[in-house]
């Protein structure tokens, strides 16, 4: 659930949905009674919404350029300008993004008592636009007063459209609000009709009449002989046997710590034809031998946990190690693209030539030398494997060493924020 202030709302500007999704996810990580915003870290592909088998396409670079955008950006609201975002931490590569909102925004995010309107990050979601959302947003808010009055020339205003932008209400409201109406009812967020009031040939207001919409959820059939369950009894606890009430166990923590009670619990559960389990409870207690057996149950379970850890933590080492080898690759093919396009040319061929020739004692070296001799020095007829070689150096030589050193990547990795992130999540 994200809260917004009405102001922010009603503020005059114009957002992509990716710049909404990133203002959205900010908030999402806002806690009730938080007094200042924190630098929070996403892993791209949870901050894009990616799910399994989805195609990446330039969803994380289209993220990265959305968050260096919003950084440099001043949203209007009400009569002065606000920064959106006062820290972008965004690494080409890493896989992970780190935020903070600027301060200035405090009172359209924190410890809002009235004035404010709660959405549903999933549903904001579904629109299929910043414009749309921005109206969904606008109507949400206006939920309780049924019928709501708009202005066309300010509604088009705040929706951060110039005024020569759609002069004629028809093309705008067949561009701009159909299809944001389309929306939001396709995904059941609200029941929404508009109505246009003309005074004489101008149009004087529209009336939008906005209901809540009512989601169906299918009722549970519930068989008649568990229609009506028992009530419990009044001295019972759940998850306690009924021979355990609890005046009695209240006095026995007072004695006993709380997992040796259950320990005891638990063995009396499992002996057969007890026939007076809470007088044998009571024996257990005292007995040094009974200690002495929860003491290495104790033990034996923290083993067992520290095994299980153990395991999880080697699988996550396993599954991270994975993650940092595609991060390199893509880094690396990116880089050797890059430097390809920015440094090839027949001097830097030259040059690479020269290298070759200085390491000849090498017998790859001998071979790449000899193919660029016979393709007469034109890249595109080389053999594949000397292309990828030509590549190869071109990085070792303009890149950074992380560009094409894997353990110095992987390092570097290890060492960073977006390490821990992925161990925690």
């Amino acid at each position: 659930m994200i809260v917004l202030s009405n102001d922010f709302i009603n503020g005059t500007y114009r957002l992509s949905k990716m710049q909404f999704m990133i203002i959205f996810r900010l908030a999402e990580r806002i806690r009730q009674g938080d007094t200042d915003f924190r630098t929070e870290s996403f892993t791209l592909s949870e901050f894009v919404g990616l799910k399994k088998g989805q195609a990446i396409g330039n969803l994380y670079e289209d993220c990265r350029e959305a968050c260096k955008f919003l950084k440099g950006l001043r949203l209007r609201i009400g009569k002065r300008t606000y920064q959106v975002l006062e820290f972008v931490e965004c690494p080409k590569y890493m896989g992970y993004i780190r935020l903070r909102f600027a301060k200035a925004l405090k009172p359209f995010f924190l410890g809002l008592k009235q004035n404010f309107t709660p959405v549903d990050f999933e549903d904001v979601q579904k629109m299929g636009s910043g414009v749309r959302i921005r109206i969904y947003l606008f109507l949400r808010q206006h939920l309780t007063l049924k019928n709501r009055h708009f202005d066309f020339k300010k509604i088009k205003a705040m929706l951060g459209y110039l005024p020569k932008a759609y002069p004629r209400f028809k093309d705008f409201d067949r561009r701009v609000l159909q299809p944001a109406y389309s929306d939001i009812k396709k995904f059941g967020l609200l029941d929404v009709e508009q109505e246009i009031r003309f005074l004489g040939r101008q149009i004087d207001k529209l009336v939008v009449k906005i209901k809540g919409a009512v989601k169906k959820v299918k009722k549970a059939v519930v068989p008649p002989t568990s229609a009506k369950p028992p009530m419990p009894a009044c001295n019972t606890i759940p998850g306690l046997p009924p021979w355990m009430n609890a005046r009695t166990l209240e006095k026995l923590r007072q004695e006993y710590p709380e997992d040796y009670l259950m320990y005891a619990v638990q063995v009396v559960e499992q002996k057969d034809n007890v026939e007076n389990p809470m007088g044998y409870f009571r024996s257990l207690l005292p007995r040094e031998d009974f200690q002495k057996e929860f003491r290495a149950h104790v033990s034996e379970l923290a083993k067992k946990q520290q095994a299980i850890a153990l395991q999880k933590t080697a699988a996550k080492e396993a599954e991270w190690e994975a993650h940092v080898y595609q991060l390199f690759s893509e880094r690396n093919n990116a880089c050797r693209q890059q430097f390809f396009e920015q440094h090839h040319n027949r001097q830097t061929v030259e040059v690479y030539l020269r290298h070759l020739q200085k390491g000849r004692n090498l017998p790859h070296n001998r071979r790449y030398y000899q193919e660029w001799m016979k393709c007469q020095l034109m890249f595109d007829v080389l053999p594949e494997q000397s292309k990828i070689a030509y590549k190869g150096w071109l990085v070792k030589t303009y890149g950074e060493r992380g560009d094409y050193d894997q353990k110095f990547f992987a390092t570097e990795m290890k060492n960073s924020a977006y390490y821990q992130l992925f161990m925690e999540r």
